[in-house]
């Protein structure tokens, strides 16, 4: 009997089909991380978008020695009920054309005239028309002295 030493060109061919099919399930799970990590910033952007605007409504005013997100916005503070505002910001918050944005932003004020809570409604969505986050928040409006 002979002693083998090395590799036959079978096993060299099995190995590097192994290593390839490995490499390719590699590749494709980096590219799905990226995706994801992708989705998540532009979550967390539509959270701080929607949040900064629930609290400049919620003042009614902002006060420049308060830091607030630099978000190119429309002022939501003196909307009436039933007003619907949809503005279009890009991924660095700027106020962009509609076909250019990352985000479309929608806010809609209504009032109970019963309770007299004042809700804003505010939906992020994609250019796709999918919500990425929405959020509600009420206020009660500041009641004026009567004479």
């Amino acid at each position: 009997m002979r002693k083998r030493n090395g590799f036959t060109l079978a096993e060299m061919i099995a190995a590097l089909a192994l290593l390839a099919v490995f490499s390719v399930i590699v590749v494709q799970l980096f590219a799905a991380s990226q995706t994801l990590s992708t989705r998540t910033d532009r979550l967390d952007q539509a959270v701080l978008c929607a949040r900064n605007l629930a609290e400049r409504w919620q003042a009614a005013a902002t006060t420049p020695d308060q830091p607030s997100v630099p978000v190119a916005e429309p002022d939501v503070s003196a909307l009436r009920s039933g007003e619907l505002i949809t503005f279009f910001l890009s991924e660095e918050w700027t106020a962009v054309p509609e076909e250019a944005a990352i985000f479309h932003v929608e806010s809609q004020m209504t009032a109970d005239p019963m309770t007299r809570v004042e809700t804003l409604m505010i939906k992020v969505r994609d250019p796709g028309g999918q919500v990425l986050f929405e959020l509600s928040a009420g206020r009660l409006p500041v009641m004026e002295d009567a004479p």
